[in-house]
């Protein structure tokens, strides 16, 4: 769980890197940095984002929170103006899987929003 966090991490760094106009390995030899050492220094990180997702789905679990139809869809919309696509296209592309990981993302925001509805100042 913490490796695959680690590299969804650098993957969405890499990301960022390609909107700037820079890939990864230019980044990593500019810098001098290798990609181990990148995880070394996500780590913690990563750590905290599995802690807090793991409490965020034990409150969607306990609270009954679901993503809804309505959300996914604009999910959706998000994602294929992100990509330059149509609904349509990103739905044909999309596997099971991927539609599942979407929906437990969505729920996990929804309890994140619950959270901060629901908070009380001591």
């Amino acid at each position: 769980m913490l490796e695959a966090q680690k590299e969804r991490m650098i993957d969405e760094f890499a990301q960022q890197l390609m909107y700037q106009g820079m890939s990864f390995d230019q980044y990593t030899k500019y810098t001098g940095a290798t990609k181990e050492q990148m995880m070394d220094q996500v780590e913690p990180q990563a750590e905290t984002r599995i802690r807090t997702r793991l409490v965020l789905e034990a409150v969607a679990a306990a609270e009954n929170i679901e993503a809804s139809d309505a959300d996914y869809e604009e999910e959706l919309k998000t994602m294929a103006e992100a990509y330059g696509k149509d609904v349509e296209d990103i739905r044909k592309d999309m596997t099971a899987d991927v539609e599942k990981m979407i929906k437990e993302d969505l729920k996990v925001r929804a309890a994140a929003k619950f959270l901060a509805d629901n908070a009380k100042e001591k």
